[in-house]
């Protein structure tokens, strides 16, 4: 009988739950519902992020916005404070469980929001070594987010949501660097988001207890409760871009393209970084998890055994091994490794569903899931800058590429374009270099052609700069463009703008990859850098994340001010103002827009008009983005025998190629993807093949490529080989709902 009772009240509790109506954000505070259901001191759960340690900027701000929050299950109270830089701030709300203890290295539990938050102060940064390589900053307990809206007094609803995704290599960085307030002023709602990082966030043996892609799930995590919540911030849920900067917009396309973010986004904003960059997957997963794990001094276990052993490990053991490896792995690969590929761990390609386990986030390498039409039908703004690689090349990677210019005869013309290939993972065939690119760049006559591209007059440093950025940024991009504008609107843009006040600005937000910025990279009024020896090879052309000043202030780590980093000339102004501008016009519409444009930014359309923006002081459209440089790195033959580019002798060189005029370089994907999880008896955490074990690390060189002798033919002639130039939309079972374990969500957590 009390069984009953208790059932009925329960019934009744749920019944009278499903009548409230949501409560509307803004203005005067909602009144208390009746028969809340549960006790006001359960309620009265606040918001862990008060108890940090971080130090928090010491601008006034004045509290003043409060969120109110009510869904058919559970009530929130969210308290913001309005910044000086006229924006409310709603900072360090936790989304997911901490990742600690018995959930280290597991994926992540939503936490829907319940109780009072005082949003007030940031959380801490994931655990990461030091820009000065002196320590480790941040905390595990990391996985928070932050909500910047509009003043209420500016106050309309829905407002279109960008979620931004930071970059730093995927082992560095935090969501506190970005300060937002020049996208918030045109409209905007951001979420600044922060996800593990290293092999906290990443490291996998392809087993059940240790799938990875945590970090990955992270990042859905928060777009899930974006979705859902944001509407009570005055967003529009139905107008979600997800945006990110170098392994943060590899990630972001990554995401884009699975059944965990299907119908949760309506674009995607990628700056410098594609699906298909060198740095968006870990082609060798098994070879970084045995070298990472042997220095953690977990090599040894399997199964679950490897679990525990690194839920034991402290902090500062986890992100020593992650640095040692890094470091000897560019000491045996080199400078190309240090600028293109993953460094430590990253996304890896976890196979088919099997039906088994919870379902898997990557089911196929990138460059097969947008042959095979998982590409989602929203439009996406993407580019590069002019000389991605010029910080990395004329900076802490100098020393190297100056070895190699003096040791190695002819190291430009005949070395360095296939070292670059080689590097160019992301494009890899099946696991290896395209076999029949691989033929071309054997070929001394195409060699040359490669080499001229990179201009007769220039220096060694400088073609080593461009070839290196033209193959490992450009033509990812280029590739990605292309294919993305087989379904829906892609505009892509090459960044050329050369800023009046640093040499080097994105330094200040990637100090881990690029090198800590100094007053070398800060120009006098007179256009010079001071004390700068070098100023006649960096000519000031943006690099790696130098576009980034242009849409957000620069803030440190742990999200302080960075004095001497504020924009001051009037031309630097003007172009963050446009840069900001085309970009909230692209969250508000899905199609970027810019006034000093004579026409409208057009799409991409297809790799040969390859249309494009040019952002600089004279801001333009163009045709044929680097095109006969993209078709040489990319052995593209329409490109290559194009009357446009008149290329010496490539009706000869092509003949020496037959299958690349019959399927393209892209052509022939064959989908293997290997579920690791199909025989785990073959994956046993530890029983890496070792016959060729160098000292200190595992087989840490990219494998020779193999030929393939199970080619196919797709007939005609398209451009990128296996994708036609009209892709019919394949009606398949990819698209249903992931599987679900019984009385299990799609991330492990029980259903309420």
């Amino acid at each position: 009988m009390l069984l009953k009772i208790c059932w009925m009240l329960s019934v009744l509790a749920l019944c009278q739950a499903n009548l409230r109506i949501k409560r509307i954000v803004g203005g005067y505070p909602a009144l208390v519902p009746e028969g809340d259901g549960v006790p006001n001191d359960i309620n009265e759960k606040i918001n862990k992020t008060n108890d940090n340690n971080i130090i928090q900027p010491s601008s006034s701000t004045t509290v003043n916005n409060i969120i109110y929050v009510q869904d058919q299950y559970r009530t929130a109270e969210i308290l913001g404070v309005e910044e000086p830089e006229g924006v409310c701030a709603f900072k360090g709300i936790r989304y997911a469980e901490p990742p600690v203890g018995r959930l280290r290295f597991q994926r992540p539990v939503f936490i829907p929001l319940n109780g009072k938050y005082e949003a007030t102060k940031y959380g801490p940064p994931c655990p990461q070594l030091s820009s000065d390589n002196r320590g480790i900053v941040g905390s595990e307990d990391c996985l928070f987010l932050n909500v910047f809206t509009p003043l209420k007094k500016n106050c309309k609803k829905n407002y279109p949501v960008m979620i931004w995704i930071h970059g730093g290599g995927l082992n560095s960085g935090s969501a506190l660097q970005y300060g937002v307030s020049h996208l918030v002023k045109k409209d905007v709602i951001v979420v600044t988001i922060q996800y593990r990082l290293g092999s906290l966030g990443w490291i996998t043996n392809n087993l059940k207890e240790l799938s990875g892609n945590m970090a990955l799930f992270d990042m859905r995590i928060a777009i899930k409760w974006t979705k859902e919540y944001i509407s009570f911030f005055n967003g529009d849920p139905e107008r979600i871009v997800l945006a990110g900067q170098g392994s943060g917009a590899s990630a972001a396309t990554l995401l884009s393209m699975t059944d965990f973010t299907k119908g949760m986004l309506s674009g995607v904003f990628a700056l410098s970084g594609s699906p298909v960059s060198p740095f968006a997957v870990d082609s060798k997963p098994e070879i970084t998890y045995s070298n990472i794990t042997k220095l953690m001094g977990c090599n040894q276990a399997v199964g679950l055994e490897v679990v525990k052993c690194l839920q034991m490990l402290s902090l500062k053991d986890i992100i020593s091994a992650d640095t040692k490896f890094e470091n000897m792995k560019i000491s045996n690969e080199g400078y190309l490794t240090g600028l293109a590929n993953l460094l430590s761990t990253g996304p890896v390609v976890e196979g088919k569903n099997d039906g088994r386990f919870l379902p898997f986030l990557l089911l196929d390498t990138p460059l097969n899931l947008m042959k095979m039409n998982r590409i989602p039908k929203i439009p996406i703004l993407t580019g590069v800058n002019k000389l991605e690689t010029k910080s990395g090349i004329l900076g802490k990677y100098r020393a190297q590429v100056q070895e190699k210019l003096t040791q190695i005869p002819d190291y430009i013309n005949k070395v360095l374009p296939n070292n670059i290939l080689k590097s160019n993972s992301g494009l890899f065939k099946n696991g290896n270099v395209n076999n029949v690119l691989q033929s071309l760049f054997e070929n001394n006559n195409y060699l040359k052609l490669v080499s001229s591209s990179l201009g007769n007059t220039v220096k060694d440093f400088e073609k080593v700069v461009q070839g290196t950025t033209d193959a490992l940024f450009n033509l990812p991009a280029f590739f990605t463009s292309h294919l993305w504008s087989k379904h829906s609107s892609s505009y892509f843009y090459s960044f050329e703008y050369k800023s009046k006040s640093f040499k080097t600005p994105g330094k200040w937000f990637l100090p881990n990859i690029l090198g800590a910025h100094n007053k070398d990279n800060v120009k006098n009024d007179v256009g010079n850098t001071h004390n700068s020896a070098k100023k006649d090879e960096d000519t000031g052309e943006p690099g790696h994340g130098d576009e980034l000043i242009y849409l957000y202030d620069v803030r440190s780590i742990e999200g302080m001010p960075i004095p001497g980093s504020e924009l001051k000339d009037q031309s630097d102004i003007e172009m963050r103002d446009n840069f900001t501008s085309l970009v909230a016009e692209f969250i508000h519409h899905g199609k970027p827009r810019l006034s000093k444009l004579d026409d409208e930014w057009p799409s991409f359309t297809s790799a040969k008009r390859s249309d494009y923006v040019i952002l600089s002081e004279n801001s333009r459209i163009e045709k044929k983005f680097r095109f006969c440089e993209m078709g040489l790195w990319g052995g593209l033959p329409d490109i290559l025998q194009s009357s446009y580019c008149n290329f010496p002798g490539i009706s000869d060189i092509l003949k020496t190629v037959p299958d690349l005029l019959k399927e393209g370089v892209l052509g022939d994907v064959t989908s293997n993807a290997i579920n690791a999880l199909s025989n785990p008896l073959n994956k046993i955490a530890g029983l890496v093949n070792t016959d060729h074990i160098t000292p200190g690390l595992i087989n840490l060189s990219p494998n020779k490529p193999t030929k393939q002798n199970n080619q196919q033919s797709n007939g005609g002639l398209p451009l990128l080989g296996g994708v036609p130039v009209l892709m019919d939309q394949r009606k398949t079972t990819e698209n249903k709902r992931p599987t679900q374990r019984p009385g299990l969500g799609l991330l492990g957590k029980k259903k309420k």
